[in-house]
């Protein structure tokens, strides 16, 4: 006969390891507390703890619950699918000129639960301050996925190309207390993550890592066995301070539970004091790396033309070339043209052999595609930053059908794939040569990104992921 969920507890109980052993300060309470483990958190109220450097748990004990960490941690997903997220595109912008770009990666607070929109979620809120502190534009990134674990992370890192990205934050941990991860396979782990990303990174990129972050908050997680995995956690966050403290391109940031008393979890204001902590150990790398001419900085490497055919797969993976108007796409072409006083703007995707326009705003003539070598979108493609040519007469790589065709003025702002690689672009051509500085590079930005964003999401309203499963 199978015993049930309350007689194997009851039997466990009466083990002298369970009966007597202690967690530091805390003893489990008896049966009581091994039927709170089998089924519904019967301890609502936090357990006090020792200190975390105190030894590591009882083998036994901690072979004795994961059984119990895996259900723990199949309800907690569970219920997540039930808990607000965000739904749009996993970046932030924040308007500026020169933007640094920063990789947030991982998982936890990165998954933005409980909020609708990365503008409230942590893309947001670093992006935000970021800029408010440097005086430049900040892009952010986020790869997150709430059940990536600290052992599959680090070949991930190597297809999210680290070596394009001026600052990295790392938040994992999560899903590895939950299961209770030994610290020993914690510390394997965590340390070929950041060997990872310090080997890719480009030189005087600030990496941060966040510690795991107070599970007992979260009502999902309340009871004795929320209480053990807090614990743990504070154990997995030992060892990834001191792996950090043996290099100093690394800056660990702790969980600061003081600083997060009383504001409601899973909230814009608790993603906000997030930010808070991590910006400032970004901000002096970035300031460092803005300032120097160095041909291996990320922003080097992003203005460096991408390999063609990895471009192109990115934009054959969209699957949107020769794709019928959409109103979406050519509501940003109008805002654009009109917003510059421009003749033509077009939203264009660089493909083979040709150009080829999602959405055009100008004569009713304008071409829906052209020869690649004719177009200047694929000049913009190569770099990182506006094209700006006030006068296409005085342009030596300008093709003289343009100038046949009696355009004078271009300007374009690269537009990207979901991992990264530049696509196409949002240009906008006049028939009058301009002043370089009759365009606001930084409004022309903001305008590609809108069609980015627009490329990133599906007609249906779901999002590509920049990191394919």
């Amino acid at each position: 006969m199978t015993p049930s969920p309350s007689t194997s507890a009851d039997r466990a109980c009466r083990t002298e390891p369970i009966g007597s052993a202690r967690l530091g300060s805390m003893r489990l309470a008896g049966c009581q507390g091994i039927r709170g483990l089998a089924g519904a958190a019967v301890y609502r109220e936090p357990v006090p703890f020792a200190d975390p450097s105190e030894g590591p748990p009882l083998p036994m004990l901690e072979m004795l619950l994961r059984p119990f960490a895996r259900a723990f941690l199949t309800r907690v997903q569970a219920e997540l699918d039930h808990v607000a997220h965000p739904t749009d595109p996993p970046q932030y912008h924040a308007p500026g000129p020169d933007p640094d770009r920063v990789l947030v990666f991982g998982n936890g607070p990165a998954t933005g639960f409980g909020v609708r929109t990365q503008d409230l979620a942590l893309p947001g809120q670093i992006g935000r301050i970021l800029a408010a502190q440097t005086g430049r534009g900040a892009d952010v990134d986020l790869v997150a996925r709430r059940r990536t674990s600290v052992e599959i992370a680090p070949p991930l890192i190597a297809r999210l190309r680290p070596e394009r990205y001026d600052g990295i934050v790392v938040i994992i941990g999560a899903t590895d207390a939950a299961a209770f991860l030994s610290v020993t396979r914690w510390r394997a782990a965590m340390r070929a993550l950041l060997e990872e990303i310090t080997r890719r990174a480009s030189p005087g990129t600030p990496i941060v890592v966040l510690g795991i972050y107070s599970l007992r908050r979260s009502s999902l997680t309340a009871g004795v066995l929320g209480d053990l995995v807090d614990r743990h956690a504070r154990r997995l966050n030992a060892a990834t301070r001191a792996l950090c403290a043996e290099d100093p391109r690394l800056t660990y940031v702790d969980r600061d539970d003081e600083a997060v008393r009383g504001v409601q979890y899973r909230s814009a204001q608790a993603f906000q004091l997030l930010a808070e902590m991590i910006v400032p150990a970004l901000v002096g790398g970035l300031d460092a790396a803005a300032a120097a001419a160095d041909t291996r900085s990320a922003r080097a490497v992003r203005d460096t033309p991408a390999a063609e055919v990895a471009r192109q797969s990115a934009l054959d993976a969209l699957d949107v070339l020769d794709t019928v108007p959409e109103e979406r796409f050519d509501r940003i072409a109008r805002s654009a043209k009109s917003t510059f006083g421009a003749t033509f703007a077009g939203i264009s995707l660089v493909d083979r052999e040709r150009q080829w326009h999602k959405a055009v705003a100008g004569p009713d003539d304008s071409p829906v595609e052209l020869p690649r070598e004719v177009a200047l979108c694929h000049r913009t493609i190569r770099h990182d930053r506006p094209l700006v040519v006030p006068d296409l007469r005085n342009d030596p790589h300008v093709h003289p059908d343009l100038l046949a065709a009696g355009w004078r003025f271009y300007a374009g702002y690269p537009i990207e794939s979901p991992d990264g690689y530049r696509i196409g672009a949002l240009c906008v051509l006049d028939t009058e040569p301009r002043s370089g500085r009759d365009i606001d590079t930084t409004l022309l930005r903001d305008l590609a990104l809108r069609a980015q964003r627009e490329f990133w999401t599906r007609p249906d309203g779901s999002v590509r992921e920049s990191l394919p499963r």
